[in-house]
């Protein structure tokens, strides 16, 4: 069972905002830690997730995101900047300031 809160992150401010900005050569992926298959299986159900999902090690997320969850902005293997789950940017400012048609990945 996930908790509630995390749950209503995900689905009411992280995924409204990666949805808005895909397509156009913009990728997005789920990095999980700790979780088993069927754990990751059912977090995606739980938040209707579907785009890729990743495993990487606890230790690993926690040194780059310092938020549970958080969203990561890659562009050519570079992080561009990162956000806490409570400081997201405004769909017009991730797109006029960091978004531009180039090859773009959120995490």
């Amino acid at each position: 069972d996930w908790d509630a809160d995390f749950v209503n992150i995900v689905k009411d401010k992280m995924l409204p905002l990666i949805d808005s900005v895909k397509g156009n050569n913009i990728k997005a992926a789920i990095i999980l830690g700790g979780l088993t298959e069927e754990g990751i299986r059912n977090l995606k159900l739980e938040c209707k997730i579907d785009f890729p999902s990743y495993e990487a090690d606890d230790l690993l997320i926690k040194t780059i995101m310092r938020s549970n969850p958080g969203l990561l902005l890659l562009k050519d293997g570079r992080i561009i900047n990162k956000w806490h789950y409570k400081q997201l940017p405004k769909v017009e400012e991730l797109r006029m300031k960091y978004l531009d048609e180039s090859s773009v990945k959120i995490y």
